[in-house]
């Protein structure tokens, strides 16, 4: 398994980031989307937007792996009409990668986007950590007329990509004002150490934002190359996490799971045991076994494979030999089971 470093910022490019504050754990309500790839899927863990990899990218041990430089390919698609980004109030988008600096520079890579794909894209909003040999963007367009030059945003040249695992969180909050975050810390760059925030005009907001469309390692501007390189956690918040969070969940390294709070939600394979058997399933260690539960079954790619709202134990199901994920809920409890059939 790839190790992860501290990053190492040369004083030449001006780059800094500050750590003077404390770490404060978020609120688990504002968490909205987590895939973290543990399970080799791209299974979100907290909502229902499961990913789709296209064929040249690949998840193994734990990393989406968008390094492929054969096909020239590789990103994994997310559902944007349920991530529903433009219903959201304020955001937090997180990730933690490994940007491959020679395969991407001098290109114009969006590590994630959100928006209409096309030529060019249109309604979007955009991260990518270098563009154009060192150029650091967080970028908001909208409107139908040279989308380009209609963004709003940030956009200065900094080093924050420099081959090995960072974490990125790019915050819009409720007054449309945008900050980045690397390594725990709000960026800052230049001589004069400006702090990567943005006041986005009034037209620049969540609400323009399209939903047709949602990518890791892909841009909606479809001429563009898709980004290289590594990604072991992606996850949304509609809230714009404090300084402290962002502290807390870099201090918490990529291999994380939800943050749920315990007397709600129980989230584990560890609970309960599945058995499909003469195509009937059964589920043994639910907290009552004779109460109707709510279940949805997905496959390794993420697609739906069964659903019900009051599934009891010996309910048929019509699925082929592979691995599964189940998603359970019994009352307040919760439960996300791998399985075998």
């Amino acid at each position: 398994m790839i190790m992860k470093k501290l990053a190492t910022l040369l004083s030449s490019v001006c780059l800094s980031f500050s750590l003077s504050y404390g770490q404060i754990k978020p609120n688990p309500a504002f968490q909205k989307h987590l895939w973290n790839f543990d399970d080799d899927t791209p299974i979100d863990l907290i909502g229902e937007a499961h990913g789709e990899p296209d064929q040249a990218a690949s998840i193994h041990n734990g990393y989406l792996d968008l390094s492929d430089t054969v096909k020239q390919e590789g990103y994994l698609s997310l559902p944007g009409d349920v991530i529903n980004l433009k219903n959201y109030k304020a955001v937090s988008i997180e990730v933690w990668c490994l940007p491959y600096l020679s395969l991407n520079s001098p290109n114009a890579n969006m590590l994630w986007s959100f928006g209409q794909y096309g030529n060019p894209g249109k309604n979007y909003l955009f991260f990518t950590p270098a563009r154009w040999g060192n150029g650091v963007a967080a970028r908001i367009s909208v409107g139908d007329e040279a989308p380009w030059a209609n963004e709003d945003g940030l956009n200065f040249s900094a080093n924050i990509s420099d081959s090995i695992w960072h974490h990125y969180v790019v915050t819009i909050d409720s007054s449309n004002i945008m900050r980045l975050y690397a390594d725990g810390a709000l960026v800052t760059y230049g001589e004069q150490q400006t702090p990567a925030i943005d006041t986005l005009d009034s037209n620049h907001t969540l609400s323009k934002i399209s939903n047709e469309s949602a990518f890791l390692g892909r841009s909606v501007y479809s001429p563009d190359p898709t980004w290289k390189g590594m990604i072991e956690l992606f996850a949304i918040w509609n809230t714009s996490l404090s300084d402290e969070n962002i502290l807390w969940l870099y201090q918490q390294g990529a291999k994380r799971g939800p943050i749920v709070n315990l007397a709600y939600t129980k989230k584990g394979d560890n609970k309960l045991n599945i058995v499909v058997k003469n195509n009937r399933m059964y589920i043994f260690g639910l907290p009552a076994e004779n109460q109707k539960a709510k279940i949805k079954i997905y496959n390794t790619l993420g697609s739906l494979m069964y659903h019900s709202q009051t599934f009891r134990n010996g309910d048929p199901v019509n699925l082929k030999n592979g691995i599964y994920f189940a998603h359970i809920s019994v009352g307040n409890e919760s439960f996300t089971v791998k399985f075998i059939k």
